[in-house]
This record gives C-alpha cells, sequence and structure tokens, in this order.
C-alpha cells in the first residue's frame, strides 16, 4: 500500500499526539459536479463521467509533515540526531524566531515523527459534520455536551484553514472525510 505525506498544523498535530484528532476533512478537487452510487454503496464523486480519484485510502499508511527545525547543516539539510517541532511545547530559546522554522511541505519522511493508518473514507459535504466527528477533528473539548458546540469551534477552525483559499465554511465545499488512526513508532535495531 501507498505510503503518503500529509500536512498538519501545530494544533493539529498537538492533538494527535495528544489522541483527540483520529478524522481530518480535506477538500474534493476539483469540486465534482454529481455523484454516483456504485454497486457497493458508495457515494463517488465525478466530473462529468470521470470519477475522481481519492488520494487517501483504507489501509494507506500517511506520514505527517509538521513546521519543524533543527540543527542545520551546510547542505541545506537538517542533522537527523537533532530536530525540534512547533507543535512540542518545550522549544528551545534559539528557535522562538520564526526565522529558524521549516514549512511542513519541506519535512522529509526521515524527519516525519507520526505514521497514521487510514481507517475509512467518505464524501460529505463539510457542514454535514456531526458534534461527535467534530470533536474527533480535535477541536478544544471544553463545553462539547453543549448541541453544537463542537461544530461552532470546528467551523472556525475550518476557516482559518480553507477560507483563503476559497473554500470557506459558507461556501460548504464537498470534503473527503478521513478517520485514522496512530500507528505506534517501530524502534530500528
Amino acid at each position: 500500500m501507498t505510503d503518503r505525506p500529509i500536512i498538519f498544523s501545530a494544533e493539529m498535530v498537538r492533538a494527535i499526539l495528544e489522541g483527540r484528532k483520529t478524522q481530518t476533512r480535506r477538500v474534493i478537487k476539483p469540486q465534482p459536479d454529481h455523484f454516483h452510487k456504485f454497486s457497493d454503496g458508495i457515494l463517488r464523486p465525478q466530473i462529468g463521467l470521470r470519477e475522481i480519484e481519492c488520494l487517501y485510502k483504507p489501509g494507506m499508511t500517511l506520514w505527517v509533515r509538521e513546521a519543524f527545525t533543527g540543527d542545520w547543516r551546510g547542505n541545506g539539510q537538517p542533522s537527523p540526531t537533532f530536530i525540534n517541532y512547533r507543535a512540542d511545547s518545550e522549544i528551545p530559546e534559539q528557535y522562538s524566531s520564526n526565522a529558524y522554522w521549516r514549512s511542513p511541505i519541506h519535512m522529509p519522511r526521515w524527519a516525519s515523527r507520526i505514521t497514521l493508518e487510514v481507517v475509512s473514507v467518505r464524501v460529505e459535504r463539510v457542514q454535514d459534520i456531526s458534534d461527535d466527528d467534530a470533536v474527533e477533528e480535535g477541536v478544544d473539548r471544553t463545553n462539547t455536551s453543549i448541541p453544537t458546540y463542537a461544530i461552532q469551534r470546528y467551523r472556525k477552525l475550518w476557516d482559518t484553514i480553507n477560507a483563503k483559499r476559497g473554500y470557506s465554511w459558507e461556501s460548504n465545499p464537498w470534503v473527503w472525510a478521513i478517520t485514522f488512526r496512530r500507528l505506534e513508532p517501530t524502534n530500528a535495531t
């Protein structure tokens, strides 16, 4: 099965590390113009007659890319023995400036510390999220017993990430709703 990267913000990496995040929603690109329900009962998005293939499939492993820094060497790569992650609460003073941090897009596979396994993938509109799913997205669980409170927190999170890309909550884009589980790191001996 394919091993592919997936980017998460520092806040969402903390939620994964704390076991609070087991779902993520990713915008379907391009947005479908219609759907077809296949004989297996699964709704699949299509553009014209072409099915839009999801990049994420059950059983696939995802390695998490996150903002990072380290002991940089002359070749522009961090030393494998010394990596700092923005999501960590204990960040050395010398890395407090944004100038030292690298975008998650530049994280090499070997620097990733989190591996996820895709459990399931479904298609839905972002506004169809349930309270329980919003909690599984890693939002703050305070007052989540109040109906729709978790959804309102998720809405705010969604817009901070996706509104600037043209996929605001109000536009209600179609998304891949991906459920995953964190795999325990294996120690190479």
